[in-house]
Protein backbone atom coordinates (compact mmCIF):
# COMPACT_ATOMS: atom_id res chain seq x y z
CA UNK A 1 0.00 0.00 0.00
CA UNK A 2 1.26 3.47 -0.83
CA UNK A 3 2.41 6.07 1.78
CA UNK A 4 -0.93 7.88 3.19
CA UNK A 5 -0.03 11.60 2.64
CA UNK A 6 -2.42 14.48 3.75
CA UNK A 7 -2.34 18.26 2.56
CA UNK A 8 -5.13 20.95 3.12
CA UNK A 9 -7.30 21.69 0.93
CA UNK A 10 -6.84 19.90 -2.07
CA UNK A 11 -8.98 20.56 -5.28
CA UNK A 12 -7.78 19.94 -8.59
CA UNK A 13 -9.55 20.55 -12.06
CA UNK A 14 -8.71 17.94 -14.81
CA UNK A 15 -9.18 16.65 -18.55
CA UNK A 16 -7.38 13.38 -17.40
CA UNK A 17 -8.64 10.11 -18.67
CA UNK A 18 -8.44 6.79 -17.50
CA UNK A 19 -7.13 5.45 -14.16
CA UNK A 20 -3.68 7.12 -13.63
CA UNK A 21 -2.51 9.98 -11.91
CA UNK A 22 -4.22 13.72 -11.96
CA UNK A 23 -2.19 16.08 -13.35
CA UNK A 24 -2.73 20.53 -14.28
CA UNK A 25 0.57 21.16 -14.10
CA UNK A 26 4.09 19.98 -12.93
CA UNK A 27 4.75 18.99 -9.79
CA UNK A 28 0.56 19.42 -9.18
CA UNK A 29 0.03 15.67 -9.33
CA UNK A 30 -2.39 13.43 -7.06
CA UNK A 31 -1.10 9.84 -7.45
CA UNK A 32 -4.21 7.60 -7.83
CA UNK A 33 -2.36 4.28 -6.34
CA UNK A 34 -4.50 3.85 -3.09
CA UNK A 35 -8.21 3.20 -2.64
CA UNK A 36 -9.18 3.09 0.96
CA UNK A 37 -12.57 3.01 0.07
CA UNK A 38 -15.22 3.68 -2.78
CA UNK A 39 -18.71 3.30 -4.35
CA UNK A 40 -16.93 2.00 -7.10
CA UNK A 41 -16.34 -1.39 -5.63
CA UNK A 42 -13.09 0.02 -3.86
CA UNK A 43 -11.71 0.06 -7.26
CA UNK A 44 -10.24 3.39 -9.19
CA UNK A 45 -12.77 5.13 -11.09
CA UNK A 46 -11.94 5.13 -15.09
CA UNK A 47 -12.16 8.70 -16.11
CA UNK A 48 -13.69 9.23 -19.47
CA UNK A 49 -13.11 12.41 -21.64
CA UNK A 50 -14.58 15.81 -19.97
CA UNK A 51 -13.60 18.24 -17.55
CA UNK A 52 -13.37 17.04 -13.84
CA UNK A 53 -13.32 18.42 -9.93
CA UNK A 54 -11.19 16.27 -8.07
CA UNK A 55 -10.76 17.07 -4.01
CA UNK A 56 -8.93 15.17 -1.38
CA UNK A 57 -10.04 14.50 1.88
CA UNK A 58 -8.98 13.16 5.04
CA UNK A 59 -10.34 9.44 5.19
CA UNK A 60 -12.40 8.90 8.21
CA UNK A 61 -10.97 5.38 8.38
CA UNK A 62 -7.71 7.21 9.45
CA UNK A 63 -8.67 9.23 11.77
CA UNK A 64 -7.65 8.09 15.57
CA UNK A 65 -10.59 7.12 17.38
CA UNK A 66 -11.99 4.85 20.62
CA UNK A 67 -13.68 2.63 17.73
CA UNK A 68 -10.99 2.15 15.25
CA UNK A 69 -9.33 -1.48 14.64
CA UNK A 70 -6.68 -2.46 12.61
CA UNK A 71 -5.22 0.68 11.27
CA UNK A 72 -1.44 2.23 11.50
CA UNK A 73 -2.03 5.27 14.34
CA UNK A 74 0.44 7.89 15.14
CA UNK A 75 0.44 9.89 18.45
CA UNK A 76 2.49 12.50 19.53
CA UNK A 77 3.11 15.48 22.00
CA UNK A 78 1.52 15.12 25.55
CA UNK A 79 -1.36 12.66 24.21
CA UNK A 80 -2.76 10.01 26.39
CA UNK A 81 -3.99 6.44 24.59
CA UNK A 82 -6.93 5.65 27.20
CA UNK A 83 -8.98 3.53 24.98
CA UNK A 84 -8.78 0.04 23.95
CA UNK A 85 -7.81 -0.68 20.86
CA UNK A 86 -6.23 -2.66 18.09
CA UNK A 87 -3.62 -1.20 15.76
CA UNK A 88 -1.97 -2.30 12.60
CA UNK A 89 0.98 -0.31 13.39
CA UNK A 90 1.98 2.59 15.37
CA UNK A 91 4.41 5.44 15.95
CA UNK A 92 4.17 7.43 19.75
CA UNK A 93 6.36 9.96 19.73
CA UNK A 94 6.51 11.34 23.41
CA UNK A 95 5.77 12.06 25.85
CA UNK A 96 2.96 9.64 25.34
CA UNK A 97 0.24 8.11 28.58
CA UNK A 98 -0.93 4.79 28.03
CA UNK A 99 -4.17 3.57 30.55
CA UNK A 100 -5.67 1.33 28.07
CA UNK A 101 -4.84 -1.77 26.50
CA UNK A 102 -3.25 -0.88 23.07
CA UNK A 103 -2.82 -4.39 20.51
CA UNK A 104 -0.35 -4.16 18.08
CA UNK A 105 -0.20 -6.47 15.30
CA UNK A 106 2.41 -4.95 13.12
CA UNK A 107 5.38 -2.75 14.27
CA UNK A 108 5.61 -0.15 17.14
CA UNK A 109 8.23 2.44 17.05
CA UNK A 110 8.64 4.66 19.40
CA UNK A 111 10.74 7.96 19.42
Amino acid sequence: MAQLILNDRVKETTTTTGTGTVTDASPDTLSRTTVISSSNSDSLVDFSAGEKTVICTYPASKAPSSSMDATTYVTTHNSTLSDDQTLDSGVLAGPVTVTGTQTVTGTLVIL
